[in-house]
């Protein structure tokens, strides 16, 4: 995972600028800024701003900035909470731990995506963990009555902002036996927003390669929410050419790098028919 900045706070990242601190703190890129990213690598910027905002756009953060306790869950969610709870032990845990057996389990969950995105190599797994500073990562893990790890999650703060960064369950523990997902969320919920007083917990922006189904799962079993923003996107000139070509064929192209570009395309054009809509109604 490479961390190349150029412009404060942007790094490079699968051939994308994207900002690297909360959401909440970005703003509208100038033409300048995009401009130099651009020249320094990479063939697209991505540029979020005016984060929760009071209009429905087509692009969003999922984020939980509020929390009432045990009794803001339903009666089926509470269940599986308990059960993962008796069978297994959710804990912060040392870099080490990670390092030294995470990388099996994010093999395993990248076998069982449903759109198959191009794996994390091992090389790269190092790199990225070790990268993660302790200070501004907390590194959880998931341990069974064996007292291996089963899970884990890597969850990045900006000041009193925690970005649930990477999370991964080997697929028999994802299962109704186990339901390793729904006790690790609640364990990290309630140690974020209850214990330790942090604004917000987030689990990212809108997926573009949409190889699993985790954020309609939080906004639906732990009241996450969408928290709306703008969206530009700017290309390296001929990138952009290439964009505007395969664009009318984005729903048959096979390949998920590339749909997932076109993805976000589509997102930029329904911001700006939005927005262009709005002023001319003015």
């Amino acid at each position: 995972m490479s961390h190349n900045f150029v412009v404060d706070k942007y790094h490079l990242y699968r051939h994308a600028w994207i900002f690297d601190s909360s959401p909440d703190k970005e703003t509208k890129l100038t033409e300048q800024q995009y401009s130099i990213m651009l020249a320094n690598g990479g063939f697209m910027v991505r540029n979020t701003y005016d984060f929760d905002c009071n209009v429905a756009t087509s692009f969003w953060y999922v984020i939980k900035d509020s929390y009432s306790g045990w009794s803001e869950f339903g009666k089926s969610t509470k269940n599986c909470i308990n059960r993962a709870k008796r069978k297994l032990c959710f804990k912060i845990v040392d870099k080490e731990c990670i390092l030294k057996y995470g990388y099996d389990i994010i093999e395993d969950s990248y076998k069982h995506y449903k759109i198959k995105d191009r794996s994390m190599s091992k090389s790269d797994f190092i790199s990225w963990i070790k990268y993660c500073n302790s200070e501004d990562y907390d590194f959880w893990g998931v341990f069974n009555d064996d007292d291996n790890l089963v899970g884990l999650s890597v969850n990045r703060k900006y000041g009193m902002f925690c970005d649930f960064d990477a999370t991964y369950i080997l697929h028999d523990y994802k299962k109704a036996e186990y339901s390793a997902f729904y006790g690790l969320f609640y364990v990290m919920i309630d140690y974020y927003l209850q214990q330790k007083g942090f604004s917000c917990v987030s689990d990212g922006s809108r997926s573009v390669s949409e190889h699993s189904n985790i954020q309609s799962y939080l906004i639906d079993k732990f009241k996450f929410r969408k928290a709306y923003c703008r969206l530009d996107v700017y290309y390296k000139w001929w990138f952009g050419i290439v964009v505007k070509i395969l664009y009318p064929f984005r729903n048959v192209i096979p390949f998920v790098n590339v749909k997932a570009v076109l993805r976000l395309e589509e997102y930029n054009r329904q911001q700006k028919s939005m927005f262009e809509s709005k002023i001319g109604s003015l």
